[in-house]
């Protein structure tokens, strides 16, 4: 709940439309996804600290859906992974059933593609745990960086078809 709180305080909570919002407002978790994607334009990719923020913010959305992958049901594994696909971004953090569902998910491009599109226009770079997979240049045009990585190689041909 603090990074919820931190984000809705430094983003501008809802002064816009000049509420006071309650810290229990943001513990909702379908508002607190509302707030997230309407806030995404205020964060300037050209300062570090708000990149530092743009990738908390990604961080905290998939944060909830952790908890439902430990259990390793594959039915669960597949709708979860398929509705927030950037958690295979991280598959440090993921259990070897998890990571292969990923790598099925990317392979035969059955997620939220927009998952993944908004990550990449946000932060402009996707890398799978440390490694950087793709970015978008000055020009909006998708880059691919060499990789070994069976995960970024199917998210880098998927993107490839889906941002020409």
């Amino acid at each position: 709940m603090w990074e919820r709180l931190t984000l809705a305080h430094l983003l501008g909570d809802d002064k816009e439309n000049n509420k006071d919002v309650p810290p229990a407002y943001y513990a909702d978790d379908n508002i607190y996804g509302d707030f997230l994607h309407h806030y995404q334009q205020r964060i300037d990719s050209n300062r570090l600290s708000t990149l530092y923020l743009a990738r908390l913010l990604v961080l905290s959305h998939n944060a909830l859906f952790y908890d439902r992958l430990q259990n390793d049901n594959p039915k669960i594994l597949k709708d979860t992974l398929k509705d927030h696909p950037t958690m295979c971004l991280s598959p440090k953090y993921l259990s070897p059933k998890s990571e292969q569902t990923c790598l099925q998910l990317f392979k035969t491009q059955s997620y939220n593609a927009k998952d993944i599109q908004d990550q990449l226009h946000l932060v402009r770079l996707i890398s799978i745990d440390d490694d950087p997979c793709v970015y978008l240049d000055s020009k909006n045009k998708l880059q691919v960086f060499k990789s070994s990585n069976a995960l970024c190689l199917a998210l880098q041909k998927h993107l490839e078809k889906g941002l020409k």
